[in-house]
């Protein structure tokens, strides 16, 4: 029962540290997205 649980629980943590990756990845491209959106709108207002 010891080592299944403990194997049971090394799956869970590899399950989670896969999520923080994938929410890290998000996140990076989310803050592009609003980087580029800011840019364009500053350029917009200069030429307004």
């Amino acid at each position: 029962m010891a080592i299944n649980n403990a194997r049971k629980m090394r799956v869970l943590l590899r399950r989670t540290k896969k999520k923080k990756k994938k929410k890290k990845r998000e996140n990076a491209i989310n803050k592009q997205t609003i980087f580029r959106k800011v840019r364009i709108f500053r350029l917009e207002n200069e030429i307004i």
